[in-house]
């Protein structure tokens, strides 16, 4: 179980992020009072959101307002404050000092709009939007409008002719303006009267009234049925019928009572208005009742009268019906498509089957399903068949019905019915309820120990994993589908105070509290001094963690020189990238070689000088090996001049011979292992693996993770670069 953090703890963590804390700590999550070390003010965030979130000083980082700062700013917007500072974004009642007005703006709306006096932003507002009268006659000229009386405001009608047309206009200024248009017979909004006439012509519409333009609904008559309709004249200019009843769309009461009596159906209540509502009406051949829909009846669908159709069911008959077939119905006719709520009289079971059903000749209960009556030696022998032993009398196929399960021994109640249907018997063994006992068989087997009461399959249930001594909370179903116990040991969570040990044994020191693994952590890297952003799964997977030093960081040429002359190479070509070698002398030997930017940064470069105890002019070997202990694999060279050969070397330690090559020279060997090594660390990005402590023999900077490559990859690789130099 990971320990409380101390006051002390506590304490050091707050004066790291810029708080001096002003009472006792409490705990995590309380709101801990304190006093900002930049801006002295008080503040009260919690420890949890210091360490998570990183969280700073709410008034330096411009997320809360002083008062004092808030009146300066309201008075600058000449508003004087009635009342105390309510918060940025609540409104403020104050005084304007320009007109002497109330109004509540908010400081938020003050701060980031430039706002302040709505009273004096709408006259400021009017009399610089004002048009005067020139501006105005230059507007209306421009789109063809002659004005024929003085201008008034930019709101008001304009009585003025149109150019193009020379018809007189009424549009306002602000139209004008907004929509780049004058006149509104020229645009097509507006239509002559004598060209709508023309086209309530040709569609057989006699006008009953002037035209009030092209939106108003106008009242005519249709000429071909004579009933009175009022369109509008752009729905007619759309294509739309001139005529509703004509078009069925509505329906006159006169032409519905008239189809209704052609149809031996005498109407009861005036038409409904709805062509598809029931009308109450008198089947006049069979002096029933009914109530049919106008539409049906107009497209011929029905007669009217269900009484007098074949469609009919007489409720005493459907009654009777279903009392000869073993049903006792408990509730009225519903009609022949419903669910009819009745009794099974054979076995007792509630059913809802159709009266259509039955008589199509269904069985209507889904327990019986054409089975005789349930009987206490059925009800027996079928439950003895699923291995289930009753311990009472059968009461019924929808009752619990106690009994034990012989495969698992356990008691269970299930329902004779739900059996029948395909279901397990035992809760249990079909997964749907878990037995306390097994639920902790299952985590004591997986070495843990429970401190709570067991809630359920699928809640989580807290316990001690023994292994490492921390609580956790792992679900029952999780453990039962193959997750692990420990969310720590599994490497899904990781323990802050482990997190800061690896990152200060990787010359790495935090600056802030643990974000989380896949979080950037802002560390300082003690090698370089460097500012650093590395992730925790990155560090604790072998990663440099600083990308200057592992050479990811884009360098200048002049850096590259720097650094060559530094280590006693003089370049005789500028440098390309991390991968391109660079020609060079090397001052000691004074031969020529071409190292990487990688190996002149590790302490290497000359392949004469740093091969210690292998002639490069003599024969030599390439290998590859792999220690599975370690779950690591290595590449290397050796020389068969050598005073120790290095695969016995590494054998002694356990590592294992996968593959060697054999070369002419030791040069040749080199120049493979060092392309061999750049393409699994530069193309690949697979870091170094192991560390000097566990390998005392050497070779620890040519390993890698065996799980991140196989072996066969590494040697095709191997074979590929060593035919390139035959």
């Amino acid at each position: 179980m990971a320990n409380k953090i101390t006051e002390k703890e506590a304490r050091k963590i707050m004066k790291t992020s810029g708080f001096s804390p002003l009472v006792p700590y409490e705990s995590s999550a309380t709101p801990w009072k304190s006093r900002c070390i930049k801006c002295k003010r008080e503040v009260s965030p919690s420890l949890n959101n210091v360490k998570s979130k990183g969280v700073k000083c709410a008034f330096c980082s411009g997320n809360a307002v002083h008062s004092d700062d808030a009146v300066k700013l309201m008075k600058k917007a000449k508003l004087m404050p009635l009342i105390d500072f309510p918060g940025a974004s609540k409104p403020w009642k104050c005084k304007c000092l320009v007109c002497s007005k109330e109004v509540t703006p908010s400081y938020k709306s003050v701060r980031t709009n430039g706002g302040g006096c709505k009273f004096c932003a709408r006259v400021n507002a009017g009399n610089s939007n004002r048009t005067n009268e020139d501006d105005a006659i230059k507007i209306m000229k421009a789109v063809g409008l002659i004005p024929l009386e003085p201008y008034v405001s930019s709101s008001k009608p304009w009585k003025s002719r149109c150019i193009k047309c020379k018809r007189e206009v009424n549009p306002r200024l602000s139209m004008v303006k907004s929509k780049k248009s004058g006149c509104a017979y020229c645009s097509g909004v507006r239509v002559d009267e004598k060209e709508a006439l023309r086209t309530l012509k040709k569609l057989k519409l006699s006008p009953l009234e002037p035209y009030r333009g092209n939106k108003h609904p106008w009242k005519c008559i249709h000429i071909p049925c004579g009933k009175i309709v009022s369109p509008r004249y752009n729905g007619l200019q759309k294509g739309q019928g001139p005529c509703k009843y004509c078009a069925h769309r509505a329906v006159d009461p006169k032409d519905a009572v008239a189809l209704f009596i052609s149809k031996d159906l005498r109407p009861l209540d005036p038409y409904p208005g709805d062509n598809k509502k029931p009308w109450r009406s008198i089947h006049l051949i069979c002096g029933n009742e009914v109530s049919p829909m106008y539409d049906i009846v107009r497209r011929g669908e029905s007669m009217g009268c269900h009484f007098c159709s074949d469609q009919f069911v007489d409720p005493n008959e459907a009654f009777r019906f279903m009392l000869e077939k073993g049903f006792q119905p408990l509730v009225p006719y519903p009609g022949s498509a419903k669910a009819w709520k009745s009794i099974h009289l054979a076995c007792g079971s509630n059913t809802r089957p159709s009266f259509g059903k039955i008589k199509s000749g269904r069985i209507g209960c889904p327990t019986c399903s054409g089975n005789l009556k349930i009987t206490q030696e059925r009800a027996y022998s079928f439950f003895r068949s699923k291995n289930l032993e009753p311990l009472e009398k059968f009461q019924g196929p929808h009752h619990p019905w106690k009994s034990i399960h012989t495969e698992c021994g356990k008691a269970v109640s299930p329902r004779w019915a739900s059996v029948q249907q395909g279901q397990n018997g035992c809760k249990y063994c079909a997964g749907a309820a878990v037995d306390e006992k097994d639920a902790k068989a299952l985590f004591a087997k997986m070495g843990l120990k429970p401190i709570d009461q067991f809630p359920g399959a699928s809640k989580p249930w807290k316990s001690i994993h023994i292994k490492c001594g921390r609580q956790v909370s792992p679900r029952y179903s999780g453990l039962r589908a193959g997750q692990g116990p420990c969310r720590y040991c599994a490497g899904l969570f990781v323990d802050p105070e482990e997190a800061l040990e690896l990152f200060r044994t990787r010359g790495l020191e935090p600056q802030v509290p643990y974000p989380g693994a896949s979080i950037g952590w802002n560390s300082i890297h003690k090698v370089c001094g460097r500012k650093v952003n590395p992730m925790y799964g990155y560090v604790k997977m072998g990663g440099v963690g600083c990308n200057y030093c592992a050479g990811l960081e884009p360098i200048s040429p002049k850096v590259v020189e720097k650094l060559f002359v530094s280590r006693g190479f003089t370049p005789l070509e500028q440098y390309v990238n991390s991968k391109t070698s660079i020609r060079a002398i090397h001052n000691v030997c004074g031969r020529e070689v071409k190292p990487l930017y990688g190996s002149i940064k590790n302490g290497g470069g000359c392949k004469y000088c740093s091969i210690g105890g292998i002639n490069l002019a003599a024969p030599a070997f390439l290998y590859v090996m792999t220690h599975s202990e370690l779950g690591s694999h290595k590449v290397g060279i050796g020389g068969y001049e050598s005073s120790m050969n290095r695969i016995d070397q590494h054998k002694k330690h356990g590592w294992k011979l996968f593959k060697s090559l054999d070369f002419d020279t030791a040069e040749i060997a080199y120049e493979v292992e060092q392309q061999t090594l750049n393409w699994l660390r530069q193309d690949l990005g697979i870091p170094q693996y192991l560390v000097l402590e566990q390998m005392p023999q050497g070779g620890h900077s040519e390993t890698v993770d065996a799980s991140e490559i196989d072996l066969v990859t590494i040697w095709a690789k191997v074979q590929e670069l060593s035919s390139q130099k035959i």
